[in-house]
């Protein structure tokens, strides 16, 4: 249950602060959804300070902006507020929230016909913005009816806390790229978080190709947390809001929400993990490597995008299906099947420590992979003892193991990506 309680006041706010609180707000409010009031933003003003929140429990952000003595309390819909607000030329702006109760019209079905409306009381709220001679009244809704943004469980001490500086950011938008979008396994669809005897890691899989990252969180306080997987909505708001910054992170008691709060800039965002169990990873992870191979990054990336040319139609939206074969200080990229206008192939120089090496790759997940390793000039391809297929009990088939990109130049990012039997 909400917390809030309507109350009628007048504050004067900096028109621009506000426009640009509106316009982070408006991040988080759907254009679509089945309970209005989820379009709504809450205007709550108290002690000079004006909180401007979305009024969607799955996830709010908040943003403080300083105004003058006054205080107020309700909720109106925010995409037309933030509109009004870019073209109002006036600074500062008078915002009044009014509540009066009027008799209307009770509206039910059925009765008998030509039969008196009966009369109830209802309370309606209206929020006037003024600025020099300009003015608008906006219909609002009452603040008991907003979701639960300001209960006590959202108040409480958070139960882990650390700041996410700009290398944890930076893992987190490197996992997001591996993650699926698939809503069957939808325990999948996010990157997930947990702390191990290695530090702190973030990881993300769709079943094909994998990304690891260890991150440094040196001032990390409170009980270790446990895995919590932060979906795609929540992080492409915080990277939309902070990203290349440090922000604050809290879990909490319960487990079921993440608060980011950014350094000194009054915002902070809040939305619901996953409920799910992210898959034992580690155990796809090859422990033993037998194979070797370095390769410049670019170069690699370039004969890749001369391969996958030929593709087009559904296999250009799919597979992009490549054939990778090593030959002594030589690394060939050629077109493997599917619907292709002709056969393309590239080769590079490479350093490898086995004479002769063959498999197949998806195209397109090998280099998002390689993008993963943006600032790197060169990068390692490893892979573990082929994999023995036995079908019928007689056909044997060896099958190279997943292939693991790393680079010793971005230090704590692991990919992973399984090989496709040509």
């Amino acid at each position: 249950m909400s917390t809030l309680k309507t109350e009628a006041g007048t504050i004067v706010v900096p028109r621009r602060p506000l426009a640009k609180a509106l316009a982070l707000v408006c991040k988080a409010v759907p254009r679509r959804n089945a309970i209005p009031i989820y379009g709504n933003v809450v205007l709550l003003a108290r002690d000079g300070i004006l909180t401007v929140q979305s009024a969607d429990p799955d996830r709010e952000i908040s943003v403080a902006v300083p105004c003058g003595d006054g205080s107020l309390c309700t909720t109106v819909e925010a995409r037309p507020l933030a509109r009004l607000l870019r073209v109002i030329w006036s600074d500062p702006v008078t915002l009044e929230a009014t509540r009066t109760a009027e008799m209307q019209p009770r509206s039910y079905r059925g009765g008998p016909p030509h039969a008196p409306a009966e009369m109830v009381e209802v309370i309606v709220t209206t929020l006037r913005v003024s600025g020099g001679l300009v003015s608008a009244d906006l219909p609002g809704e009452l603040a008991e009816g907003a979701p639960a943004n300001f209960t006590e469980d959202a108040m409480a001490p958070p139960a882990w806390r650390a700041t996410l500086g700009r290398e944890a950011m930076d893992a987190i938008q490197r996992c997001r790229g591996s993650a699926s979008h698939e809503e069957t396994r939808y325990y999948l669809n996010g990157v997930y978080f947990h702390g191990g005897p290695e530090g702190f890691q973030f990881a993300a899989t769709d079943g094909h190709r994998l990304t690891a990252c260890r991150v440094p969180l040196p001032d990390a306080s409170g009980a270790e947390p446990p895995g919590i997987i932060l979906p795609h909505e929540g992080i492409r708001l915080a990277m939309s809001i902070w990203r290349g910054k440090a922000v604050e992170m809290e879990i909490n008691p319960r487990r079921t929400k993440v608060r980011l709060r950014g350094a000194g800039d009054g915002v902070t965002l809040s939305f619901k993990v996953i409920d799910g169990t992210f898959p034992a990873y580690e155990k796809v992870v090859p422990t033993k490597i037998d194979r070797h191979l370095k390769v410049r990054r670019a170069d690699l990336i370039g004969a890749i995008d001369v391969a996958t040319s030929m593709y087009f139609g559904a296999s250009r939206d799919k597979s992009l299906a490549l054939k990778i074969e090593v030959s002594g200080d030589a690394l060939a990229v050629s077109t493997a099947h599917g619907d292709v206008a002709g056969k393309a192939s590239a080769a590079v120089v490479c350093e490898s420590d086995i004479p002769s090496w063959v498999f197949g790759i998806n195209g397109r997940y090998l280099r998002g992979l390689l993008s993963n390793l943006q600032g790197a000039e060169f990068v390692i391809l490893q892979c573990g003892a082929d994999t023995v297929i036995e079908r019928d009990g007689k056909t044997k088939i060896e099958q190279p193991g997943p292939i693991v990109i790393v680079s010793p130049e971005v230090p704590g990012v692991r990919n992973l990506l399984m090989t496709m039997r040509l």
